[in-house]
């Protein structure tokens, strides 16, 4: 993994692909992330160019497109617009809660 701010990694792990390759890149832990949604957001990249998992915190669980993503966002309003600029007709995909502390850990009832 690249470093840098959440922005950089993404388009580090994004400029790897081959224009017209599909990927999805999971970007953290979430409540709710089963199989079936990863399934639907494979399935989004048949008829979307790109797909966005936002997530409660005000960033994304998981992004993914038809080719490489120019741009480092990381919040979503700015990936929001991004992908407007850059994906036109995008798929947003239902929010979930991230994992990322302790804190978040016990407000999903996750620990008692």
């Amino acid at each position: 993994q690249a470093s840098g701010s959440l922005g950089a990694r993404i388009a580090a792990a994004a400029q790897g692909v081959m224009p017209g390759s599909p990927w999805l890149l999971v970007l953290s832990e979430s409540v709710g992330l089963a199989p079936e949604l990863l399934a639907t957001a494979r399935d989004a990249l048949l008829d979307f160019p790109a797909v966005l998992g936002p997530a409660a915190d005000g960033r994304c669980y998981l992004i993914g497109a038809r080719g490489p993503l120019r741009g480092r966002p990381a919040a979503l309003p700015e990936l929001r617009a991004a992908l407007d600029r850059l994906a036109p007709g995008w798929h947003e995909l239902p929010e979930l809660r991230t994992i990322e502390s302790a804190e978040d850990v016990r407000a999903a009832g996750l620990l008692a």
